[in-house]
């Protein structure tokens, strides 16, 4: 795991809290939103994981399951390849830099948005508080196959405990981690 332990913790002023029912215990990061709306994910795996070699660039999609509900209750959920390893990996440590960032600051490294090659989820960065990241979150629903259940709201604005963002960021680097490696 590339976050570490202690040090992860030292950021936050309350040592870091505890994970929520359905974050990382549970292998699902949790961004919710307002009125019981919520965009949850894991990594599952390699989209091709019998090809090995890091240079193929197919070796580096992962599938991610995403579980989506709006805030009239509707849900959805579906596993796509949308990920690769290195943008898993560079989520992993936004979510990290945002937990640990000043308040009304900005992430050590000024990144105020974040998106992917594949149209799964773009993240902005709307405010940093004491005790929470307010984040937008876009989630594109494809025109051949809509999946997004009714009334999801675009953005979904996200007010994250820090603490949370630190448990997710840890999350998604042990699933990374655990993944075979690439040669």
């Amino acid at each position: 795991m590339f976050l570490p332990g202690a040090a992860a913790r030292a950021c936050l002023p309350d040592g870091g809290g505890s994970p929520d029912a359905d974050g990382p215990a549970s292998g699902w990061a949790v961004f919710p939103g307002a009125d019981g709306a919520e965009l949850a994910f894991r990594v599952e795996g390699y989209e091709f994981p019998d090809t090995t070699d890091a240079q193929n660039p197919d070796s580096q999609w992962l599938v991610i399951h995403a579980r989506l509900r709006s805030p009239g209750g509707a849900s959805a959920e579906f596993t796509d390849p949308c990920l690769r390893l290195a943008e898993a990996r560079a989520l992993a440590s936004w979510l990290f830099a945002l937990a640990c960032a000043p308040n009304g600051g900005l992430p050590a490294d000024g990144s105020t948005f974040l998106g992917f090659a594949e149209p799964l989820l773009a993240l902005g960065l709307r405010d940093v508080l004491e005790d929470e990241v307010l984040l937008g979150v876009i989630c594109p629903d494809p025109d051949e196959e809509p999946r997004l259940p009714a009334g999801w709201p675009e953005p979904l604005e996200c007010a994250i405990p820090r603490a949370g963002l630190l448990e997710a960021a840890r999350l998604i680097s042990a699933q990374l981690d655990a993944l075979p490696p690439r040669r």
